[in-house]
């Protein structure tokens, strides 16, 4: 076997090694070679980059291709065997990072069929532990070490899950691209031992209780704490940015939706389940952590809401980035947030003067952004209005969404405060709601205010709003109500029709009569009643059995035997009935000269089983 010169780029000295134990580095553009890693001499490395043929041949014998992608697999096992033999100084370290994370990248665009740890080899796979790289062993199949755990996360993952993932000591493997991938690479060796970061959810307790996004009672609009806080944003993405960057009014409308969706819990103690373990927040996180969820993404601070002051404000602004999906603009927020720290009043009351003097801009730049973001307004003013103008009549105008003359959220909660002692809530408490809620029909409920009432006050507003219906959703608890109710409900018919069915008399209309899933709520309902009580369906049922039968149908009777009995009886009699039957019908024929038909292949006719006898005595039917 032929031996190569090998030398580390940047040192002077010379060694040898056989063709698969070497690397080439081919000159790309602006490339550095590695410094942390032996290379082909650098003369010989040139006459490869000039002659593909000869480069060819080397591969061919075993020599790996720095950066070509069918050598990734194997390069990803070089460079953990590296780091493994402590090759990689602190100098090199970021250099090794970006190789490690392009090898792995590379390696993924392969396919999930890529295999840089073959079973039958050790190798070492290079993990973050407590935000520093660590090499793990992999040993061969078969050996004695238990399979590690590891957890495969990119850049786009949440940040703050993988600060605590650090501080929970986890072994951590980051990629720049195809992390799905990755994963389903490690798992063809380590099995279900591999995980995505984007499926670990970690569990948050709030003074000892889990929290739920969902059902959160204590988790309140982070702009219902902070007012000012959709100028302070909307007024950064526009003046605070690249000279080479411009938020599109889509993208910033957006950014603003999302803001107002961010609830904020506070919490004396905030704990975080990880797998087995729970701790405290890890200081880092400045006892501020976001909890991103697609309807109700919230911050959990610990601490009250009194001592919201300019520091927790500043822990605040990168998670807020993050949760409001402006990642980009997470130093713009923290720069901001740090310069509230000029203004002497507490940081739940700042003035649009105040935002002027933390932004860096003109008080005119405020009141064109606040003019600018009034449209957002809209769909809030649109909820809240119905309401004021059922509390407050004509003195509702203001809040118009065609015609508003409210200027901004601050001043249509000044407008309402001046209004308080003749609305049914308190005001801030009232705008909050309608902030939060995303119809009117959630916010009537919140408010509690009777559907009756509101629907009265709709119905004179010239039809700019249709009625709160609640039709759809009564149809469907009622469906559920009879049908739990079935079989109760048909005893009662059959009890009902007893006498006829003892006395063997037709009944044409019972099939039809049985259809109880027929019965229906009242159509009024849906815009007169909140919500529908056991007692008002029952009522409502018997209305309708009355109309249906010319009478109340008993509630007791004779013993009845189980429907499914009876269908299976009355089927037994209708299929030995239907042979004498044919025998008649034929002989009847004969006698009379006329044409029997011709048989054609058998099907069973199948008899529904309200139409079939039972095996009661003879002369007798029973209902099914």
């Amino acid at each position: 076997m032929a031996w190569l010169p090998t030398q580390r780029p940047g040192q002077s000295g010379e060694g040898f090694a056989t063709p698969t134990a070497c690397w080439t580095f081919p000159v790309h553009g602006d490339d550095v070679p590695p410094r942390f890693a032996s290379l082909l001499a650098k003369p010989l490395r040139d006459l490869l980059d000039d002659d593909p043929a000869a480069l060819r041949r080397l591969a061919s014998l075993g020599l790996g291709v720095w950066g070509r992608d069918t050598d990734a697999p194997r390069l990803v096992r070089h460079l953990g065997a590296l780091f493994h033999g402590g090759a990689i100084t602190e100098a090199h370290a970021a250099q090794f990072q970006n190789t490690y994370r392009a090898a792995w990248a590379a390696c993924a665009g392969l396919g999930a069929e890529a295999e840089p740890f073959p079973p039958n080899t050790r190798g070492y796979l290079v993990v973050n532990v407590g935000g520093s790289s660590t090499a793990l062993p992999l040993e061969p199949d078969g050996g004695d070490q238990e399979t590690p755990e590891v957890v495969v996360a990119s850049r786009e993952d949440e940040q703050s899950l993988l600060r605590l993932m650090a501080d929970f000591g986890w072994r951590v493997l980051e990629v720049d691209a195809h992390p799905e991938t990755v994963t389903a690479i490690l798992r063809r060796r380590l099995g279900d031992r591999v995980s995505r970061a984007s499926g670990i959810a970690p569990v948050v307790l709030l003074d000892g209780h889990e929290f739920d996004p969902t059902a959160a009672a204590g988790a309140r609009p982070i702009v219902g704490v902070l007012p000012w806080l959709p100028l302070f944003v909307a007024t950064l993405l526009e003046h605070q940015r690249s000279q080479f960057s411009r938020l599109g009014q889509r993208a910033f409308d957006e950014t603003l939706d999302a803001l107002r969706r961010v609830r904020i819990a506070f919490a004396g103690t905030v704990e975080v389940r990880l797998g087995e373990e729970t701790r405290r927040l890890p200081d880092r996180l400045h006892e501020v952590l976001p909890v991103p969820h697609a309807e109700h993404p919230t911050l959990i601070v610990e601490g009250a809401e009194p001592d919201l002051d300019c520091d927790k404000l500043e822990a605040m602004a990168e998670p807020l980035a993050y949760l409001i999906g402006r990642r980009d603009y997470a130093r713009t927020l923290r720069w901001a947030a740090e310069r509230t720290r000029r203004i002497v009043v507490p940081v739940a009351q700042l003035s649009d003067d105040d935002v002027a003097e933390i932004c860096d801009v003109t008080a005119a730049d405020i009141r064109t952004m606040a003019r600018r973001i009034q449209s957002p307004l809209q769909p809030v003013l649109h909820r809240l209005y119905p309401v004021l103008t059922h509390y407050l009549d004509e003195a509702a105008a203001p809040f118009d969404p065609d015609s508003p003359s409210v200027e901004s959220e601050q001043d249509a909660r000044d407008r309402l405060a001046a209004l308080a002692d003749r609305l049914g809530h308190e005001p801030n408490q009232l705008f909050v709601a309608a902030l939060d809620a995303p119809t009117l029909a959630v916010l009537q409920q919140q408010l509690k205010i009777p559907v009756r009432e509101l629907n009265a006050t709709l119905s004179g507003m010239g039809g700019r709003y249709p009625l709160i219906d609640y039709s759809m959703q009564y149809a469907e608890d009622f469906a559920d109500y009879v049908r739990a109710q079935r079989d109760w409900l048909l005893d009662r018919l059959r009890w009902h029709r007893w006498d006829r069915f003892s006395a063997s008399e037709p009944q044409p209309d019972w099939p039809q009569l049985r259809r109880v899933e027929l019965l229906a709520p009242d159509p009024r309902w849906g815009t007169t009643v909140d919500g529908l009580s056991a007692d008002l369906m029952a009522a409502q049922v018997e209305e309708q059995l009355e109309a249906r039968l010319g009478g109340r149908p008993p509630t007791s009777g004779p013993s009845l035997p189980r429907r499914n009995d009876c269908a299976r009886a009355n089927a037994e009699l209708v299929d030995t009935a239907a042979g004498r039957l044919a025998k008649l019908v034929r002989a009847w024929l004969e006698r009379h000269g006329r044409p029997i038909p011709r048989r054609g292949p058998m099907r069973r006719r199948r008899v529904p089983r309200c139409a079939r006898r039972s095996t009661r005595p003879a002369r007798s039917t029973s209902p099914c």
